[in-house]
């Protein structure tokens, strides 16, 4: 069913799959309900009818994506997000999201690098937590000055499983174009990123 084009596990599996262009398309089409803008990067995020539709053309609906999850992450020109985890707060109390699965839709250089981080060096600072993210550094262009264990650059055509239990962060350094992925998350936020690889590609 899907084609591993890179697996760098634990921290992110880069694949496609037949009909994965057409998902692109149809996702392009579909209307926006609602944006929030930040400094680096904006989300729109889908009607739930929209949401509705393009979960019904993916091969992994069966994670049980969270439809009101189903957002437009629009990097802007050398913008980008802190170093993070990703959380939400579960009907259990429980704030964290421990895999993500992303979707090119626009993507026009290789200037944007997805990093992860060496977590002992952040153990002891304070956490800023926001209502989709745990946050050590808001400042995206300071997160250099820190060591990265993986980095990553999304291509157009594919999709990426990404651990976001560990620490990372988005810089699109020195582009003059915006980067446009689709983001979605389990709606049970606690299945880990070894869990997830295994009930979608068997490994």
């Amino acid at each position: 069913m899907y084609t591993i084009i890179e697996d760098c596990s634990p921290y992110y599996i880069r694949f496609k799959w037949d009909g994965l262009q057409e998902v692109i398309s149809s996702i392009s089409q579909q209307p926006i309900e609602k944006e929030e803008k930040y400094p680096g990067y904006q989300n729109q995020w889908l009607t739930n009818e929209a949401a509705e539709k393009i979960n019904e053309a993916l091969p992994f609906k069966n994670l049980g994506l969270r439809l009101s999850r189903f957002c437009i992450f629009d990097t802007y020109p050398d913008g980008g997000m802190g170093i993070h985890t990703d959380g939400w707060t579960n009907d259990d109390g429980v704030n964290t999201n421990e895999v993500g699965i992303n979707i090119s839709l626009e993507i026009l250089d290789d200037k944007c690098i997805t990093a992860w981080y060496d977590h002992d060096q952040f153990k002891d600072w304070p956490v800023i937590t926001t209502r989709w993210s745990k946050n050590v550094l808001r400042d995206w262009r300071k997160a250099a000055n820190y060591l990265t264990v993986k980095t990553m650059n999304v291509r157009p055509g594919e999709a990426v499983l990404l651990n976001t239990a560990i620490y990372h962060n988005v810089w699109n350094k020195n582009s003059p174009n915006n980067r446009k992925l689709l983001t979605l998350r389990p709606r049970v936020n606690t299945i880990p990123f070894a869990e997830i690889k295994k009930i979608m590609f068997g490994l």
